[in-house]
C-alpha cells in the first residue's frame, strides 16, 4: 500500500469569519484563502507547519443547527501532540481565551482534552503513552 498522510480537514460552520478567528486565536494567525462554488463559501486556512482547515458556509444549513457527534458524520477533530505537558499546555491556552474545555484525561493509552468550537465541534488534543 503506497503510504498517505491528513492533507487538511473541512467543517461547515454557521459564520465563517466567527469560526476562522476563533481558530486562528487558538493555534496563530494563518493564511487566508477565500473560495465560492456553488451554494457554499469557504475560508481556508494554513499555518506555517502545514496544516490546513477549511470552514465552509453552507447555504442550505439551517440557521440553528449545532453540531452533535451523535449524529451520522464526523465525531470530533483531533490534534497529536508530543507530551502529556503538551495537551496540559492546550488546556491552559483554552483557559486563558476563554473557551470551555473538558478535564485533561488520563487514559490508559493516552492523555487528552476537548474544547469545543464555536458551532460545537469537538477539538481534542492527545499524547499517547508508551
Amino acid at each position: 500500500m503506497p503510504s498517505f498522510r491528513l492533507h487538511h480537514v473541512t467543517i461547515t460552520v454557521q459564520d465563517r469569519y466567527l469560526s476562522a478567528q476563533w481558530y486562528e486565536n487558538l493555534f496563530g494567525t494563518a493564511t487566508r484563502t477565500e473560495l465560492t462554488g456553488a451554494g457554499w463559501n469557504r475560508v481556508r486556512l494554513q499555518w506555517p507547519e502545514g496544516q490546513i482547515l477549511g470552514i465552509t458556509e453552507h447555504d442550505r444549513t439551517a440557521s440553528n443547527s449545532r453540531f452533535d457527534e451523535s449524529n451520522i458524520g464526523a465525531d470530533h477533530i483531533g490534534f497529536l501532540t508530543d507530551s502529556k505537558e503538551a495537551v496540559q499546555w492546550w488546556a491552559n491556552r483554552a483557559d486563558e481565551l476563554g473557551i470551555e474545555r473538558g478535564q485533561v484525561e488520563d487514559a490508559p493509552y493516552a492523555w487528552a482534552v476537548t474544547l469545543r468550537d464555536p458551532d460545537n465541534i469537538p477539538i481534542e488534543f492527545i499524547c499517547y503513552k508508551n
